[in-house]
């Protein structure tokens, strides 16, 4: 039998620590759209639909809760805020899961709060997308399986099993935590029946799995909505069994692909991105200290004296461990192991799944953002390292490193946040939406296209006159069913293949003006009869001449003089300030190639510089 312990005090750090961080991530939280997802989730909460495969129908509920708790704020701000005291929140439970696993109340906030401040986390953990609250259902689930767990026995198996559900709800990258959590369980099992056989304990199970399936039941959401919200922000449509498994097993995207493009990064490139950024993240100095708890957690590396009690551990807080017949049981083996197999599944050969090329423009932020699970994981690593350590060291010593480590890590995350906090993205799409003529049909290639419209329209009602229609989406049948249900278009479904002289013809049909947001093709121009719009392209029926080039030049100085968005020298090209500067060029650059071949060269040079205006160095093709 193990040494009984007391369940080590958490309620006062914990709150402490979710008061500052809510507060700091709340500073960052954006009252606008900055790129990406955000603005996916976003337009799913404001409508009351769901975003892409799988759903995230538990986030989406939250996030209208926190809606109505703060209506003072637009709605994408106020889901920001919300999204920022729910990552507040997993710092909290962080640091409760540390002290649970007996590591001391200084290393245990040490961790918590350097995992709080790495890069990933402060950009992420501020904005409404789905990785605050998987942080804070992993680091619950964890903390369940230590040793000093305020559950134990049956309660810990339900609870655990519940937890596993309700993650599932949420994000499925939970199943990474597979081997630590399926310990926990087995370890609430034993200690349900401590003097039953290994066979006995298998009676836990179905407990567990009908709490696992209880955690599952925000999935009922999808139908819902579907039934009752027709007009919501959603993807697909759930009415069947059929239906609600494929959008479970995300099977438009393919269950272990992030996008429906393909990249040419090997998993050795995808390993070492890992390693590099988590390295960064952390301010480079912990990752050693976690090599150092490691090795001590799994018993590789001898215990220090074990009568050199933590020094933030009062009786208060923890059992007395004086006696060196205890120091092994500090800290089982057992649960380390489980945590490490973990670790190695969401880190490296997650990663190595991945399957776009992180050094390519946006997909670093993309990618980054499955970071934050290996790097929460290795908290635990870097608490049981830095509890070895301190030993060794003075106090003030001990705790002048630890601070300082914090604020290097901070100071490290300025370019992580820069990248992220940006109004590019919003100035943009409210260019757009109002250079758009009445009834436009706006045809639309990117996410940030598509959700940041979808959220302006549905969470601000901006523009919903306008049909905007993603181009990636119509080779989807489901998709087309319902653009010409809402909007008025017989749209034929056409597979992959789209010819796109059919596709304008449909749209031109309902006698509504057509734009793109970009070339769909490099042979855009010889299939289709267009022009550079401002920073879109205007598509005309076949048998309408175009304007002649004096006036197209004209419309396009009325059109930048009317905009909003500024060039932003300096971007870097893995934001989306780089890319929003890029779309702004774009139509400069497009206008000065026809002036060349036309042999207007002064022309050319003077579109040119143009173009440079906003993007001094053009985008490697």
């Amino acid at each position: 039998m193990e040494h009984p312990h007391d369940t080590p005090q958490v309620v006062r750090p914990c709150l402490a620590l979710a008061a500052a961080f809510s507060l700091l991530y709340g500073l960052l939280a954006p009252a606008h759209y900055v790129g990406g997802d955000h603005a996916i989730f976003a337009a799913a909460a404001a409508s009351g639909g769901y975003a892409f495969p799988p759903g995230y129908p538990l986030f989406t509920m939250i996030l209208r809760l926190g809606s109505a708790l703060l209506p003072f704020a637009s709605p994408i701000h106020a889901f920001d805020l919300f999204t920022g005291f729910i990552g507040a929140a997993s710092v909290a439970a962080l640091y409760a899961a540390l002290r649970w696993w007996r590591v001391g109340a200084r290393s245990s906030l040490f961790a918590a709060a350097l995992f709080g401040l790495s890069g990933h986390a402060l950009s992420v953990h501020s904005i409404c997308e789905v990785f605050s609250l998987n942080d804070l259902f992993v680091a619950i689930i964890i903390g369940m399986c230590g040793v000093d767990a305020p559950l134990r026995g049956r309660a810990r198996v339900l609870a655990l099993g519940l937890l596993a559900g309700l993650a599932l709800s949420h994000n499925h990258t939970c199943v990474l935590i597979a081997p630590v959590g399926l310990y926990g369980a087995w370890r609430g099992a034993r200690e349900a029946r401590p003097d039953s056989g290994p066979l006995a304990v298998l009676r836990a199970i179905p407990a567990g799995a009908l709490a696992l399936a209880a955690g599952l039941l925000p999935y009922l959401y999808l139908p819902f909505v579907s039934a009752r919200a027709p007009g919501s922000w959603r993807w697909s449509d759930v009415r069947s069994v059929s239906d609600l498994l494929d959008t479970f097993l995300r099977r438009d995207y393919g269950s272990m692909r992030l996008t429906v493009q393909s990249g040419d990064a090997t998993p050795l490139d995808q390993i070492l991105f890992l390693l590099t950024e988590v390295s960064r993240d952390v301010a480079y100095l912990p990752v050693v200290v976690a090599v150092v708890g490691a090795l001590v957690a799994l018993h590789l590396l001898p215990e220090l004296d074990a009568s050199k009690e933590d020094a933030g551990t009062s009786h208060h807080d923890a059992p007395d461990h004086d006696a060196p017949e205890l120091a092994a049981e500090r800290a089982p083996r057992g649960p380390w192991v489980a945590l490490a197999a973990s670790l190695v599944l969401c880190g490296p050969l997650f990663v190595t799944l991945v399957d776009v090329d992180p050094h390519q423009g946006l997909y670093y932020l993309l990618v980054r953002k499955f970071h934050l699970l290996p790097t929460l994981l290795l908290s635990f690593f870097i608490a049981r390292g830095a509890d070895h350590l301190s030993g060794a060291l003075r106090p003030q010593l001990a705790v002048g490193v630890a601070c300082a480590t914090v604020l290097a890590a901070g100071a490290l995350a300025s370019e992580s946040v820069a990248l992220m906090r940006t109004d590019a993205v919003d100035v943009f799409l409210r260019d757009v939406a109002a250079q758009l003529p009445p009834d436009a049909i706006l045809l639309v290639t990117g996410d940030h296209m598509s959700g940041g419209l979808g959220y302006l329209q549905h969470g601000e009602g901006v523009r919903p006159d306008v049909a905007v229609l993603s181009a990636k989406l119509l080779s989807v049948q489901w998709y087309i069913d319902r653009m010409n249900a809402a909007h008025g278009i017989s749209m034929t479904f056409q597979g992959t293949d789209i010819d796109l002289e059919l596709l304008t013809r449909e749209l031109h049909a309902t006698g509504r003006p057509v734009l793109l947001s970009a070339p769909l093709s490099p042979e855009l121009g010889a299939h289709l009869n267009t022009y550079p719009d401002g920073v879109l392209i205007r598509v005309l029926p076949f048998d309408q001449p175009p304007p002649s080039p004096r006036e197209v030049l004209a419309a396009m100085d009325a059109r930048f003089e009317a905009y909003a968005g500024t060039p932003r020298p300096g971007a870097d090209s893995r934001s989306w300030e780089y890319l929003i500067t890029s779309t702004y060029a774009r139509p400069w650059s497009t206008l000065a190639s026809a002036a060349r071949g036309a042999g207007v060269v002064p022309l050319a040079d003077a579109l040119d510089a143009r173009a440079a205006a906003w993007l001094p160095e053009p985008p490697d093709e």
